[in-house]
């Protein structure tokens, strides 16, 4: 039977064993709902069917799925970039382990594997950080705004104090 197929036979294992390894292996996982955890990954395996099939080189070849995954584990989670780099080093061995269960698998087809995993690795860990920096600036943006408008308003209060002291002090008694 063709691996694409026996992937696609075989989705609903590969999720449930990804799942119960991340859950294990992944520290920032152990807290994470299911729903969360599995976000783009069916997507992703549809996506990966298609390039064993040798419609794309690669699984996130004209797709955003990985992208879209790393964004969420940075806006949803408490993942470090470490975590999305160890998940989805795990779903390829999950992906391995059981495809070779099911059948063999050739060497082009590990390929494919491998050069989808280690794409959707670093298209994640690019938008994991990009989300991280826009957090960052934005954070950043609000405390700078929030800072000056007080001092603002006291800038703007000592030079009443000096250009006009004497109505300042009749103010003050």
């Amino acid at each position: 039977m063709e691996t694409a197929t026996r992937l696609e036979q075989n989705r609903d294992r590969v999720l449930q064993e990804w799942v119960k390894r991340v859950h294990r292996e992944v520290s920032a996982a152990q807290r994470e709902p299911d729903p969360i955890l599995i976000n783009t990954l069916p997507a992703y395996i549809d996506k990966l069917v298609e390039a064993l099939r040798a419609t794309k080189e690669y699984a996130s070849q004209n797709s955003t799925l990985a992208k879209e995954h790393g964004r969420e584990r940075a806006r949803v989670t408490n993942y470090s970039l470490d975590h999305v780099i160890q998940e989805i080093q795990i779903f390829r061995e999950v992906v391995i382990d059981i495809l070779e269960e099911t059948g063999e698998l050739t060497t082009f087809e590990i390929k494919i594997i491998n050069l989808s995993t280690s794409k959707a690795v670093r298209e994640s860990a690019s938008n994991f950080m990009k989300a991280h920096d826009e957090t960052r600036e934005r954070l950043i943006g609000t405390i700078t705004h929030d800072l000056r408008s007080p001092l603002t308003a006291a800038k703007m209060s000592m030079q009443m104090i000096v250009r006009y002291p004497d109505q300042c002090h009749e103010h003050l008694k």
